[in-house]
């Protein structure tokens, strides 16, 4: 059993961390601050904790729990949105897609969840339901959850705790960016100016790197239906690699990155950049490039830019 005392320790540890990213993130400037009377470390009878990290309005609120709410023996780290109203949660909702999920939602409901405390899942969450977005519908309580829950297994060592921090603070920052962006009347289908890759071909490339990456002894696991700045997470031996892959029908390595992807770069040691032409009959790769290589072999151009005022301007008639 795990000591509870050591779960309210990393919640705290957890919140602070990821209370400063959301703080110095530009997509995230706009949230707003959690009301004093909910500040703090709660306790909802789910064999682990939860806080309040900031509010995207007056009625939605971005939480962190690490509990056993999943079901599995021990705790794992939720991480999203919650509301009192299924129709504001439900805005949410659809921006899904926008930021870059290609699947709906699993569904969540109070039939799915023990009738008596410790709150939790009759079943334990498959592999396929962590990582992905889970919508939790729970009427009579009046609590609706979109959110994720990761597969980070616990102890939650240090490196752990800064992969569940970047990947939380893309979370909420993408739904945030898109949120904002849909209240100033941006079409939901404008979002990210960067050119969408071809599926097929995006697919054949990530085939290609799974597959070099087996071959070299790697467990591979694929996080391309989430928004972490990568696609592949391979473990060998202890040690990890974030692989970005990036496939192109052109005769020469040119590809498109989101900011995202390109921040990742930036803060995450164990990122790598994967370029394949899958044009010709066998791909070619230019293996596995670190960050610094990356910006040395590459020329980064601006393809867009999003302007807004920096005070009200008023009406002009």
């Amino acid at each position: 059993m795990v000591d509870l005392k050591t779960v309210k320790s990393v919640t705290r540890t957890l919140a602070s961390e990821l209370g400063n990213a959301l703080a110095s993130d530009e997509r995230t400037a706009s949230l707003l601050p959690v009301e004093r009377r909910r500040r703090g470390i709660k306790d909802d009878h789910t064999d682990g904790y939860w806080v309040q990290l900031r509010r995207l309005d007056r009625s939605i609120s971005v939480e962190l729990w690490l509990d056993h709410y999943s079901g599995l023996s021990t705790p794992r780290v939720w991480i999203g949105f919650r509301s009192a109203s299924l129709k504001k949660l439900s805005r949410v909702v659809r921006l899904a897609t926008v930021v870059g999920f290609r699947k709906p939602p699993f569904i969540k409901n109070s039939n799915d969840i023990t009738s008596a405390r410790p709150w939790h899942f009759r079943s334990p969450l498959r592999p396929g339901e962590m990582d992905v977005l889970v919508l939790e519908k729970y009427p009579v309580l009046r609590h609706y959850f979109l959110g994720m829950f990761l597969s980070y297994s616990w102890p939650i060592q240090p490196r752990v705790r800064r992969n569940i921090v970047h990947d939380a603070t893309n979370l909420i920052g993408d739904f945030t960016e898109a949120w904002v962006q849909s209240d100033r009347g941006v079409k939901l289908s404008s979002l990210g100016p960067w050119a969408r890759p071809n599926p097929a071909t995006e697919g054949k490339a990530v085939r290609f790197v799974r597959r070099t990456l087996l071959a070299l002894g790697y467990t591979v696991k694929s996080r391309e239906n989430e928004i972490c700045g990568y696609d592949l997470h391979a473990v060998k031996e202890g040690s990890e690699l974030h692989v970005e892959v990036k496939g192109t029908t052109c005769s020469f390595p040119r590809f498109f990155i989101s900011r995202n992807e390109y921040k990742r770069s930036s803060t995450d040691p164990n990122w790598r950049l994967a370029v394949v032409l899958v044009g010709g009959v066998k791909p070619i790769s230019y293996g596995f490039v670190n960050t610094s290589t990356m910006r040395r072999t590459y020329k980064f151009a601006p393809i867009a830019w999003e302007a807004h005022p920096n005070k009200f301007l008023g009406r002009k008639h």
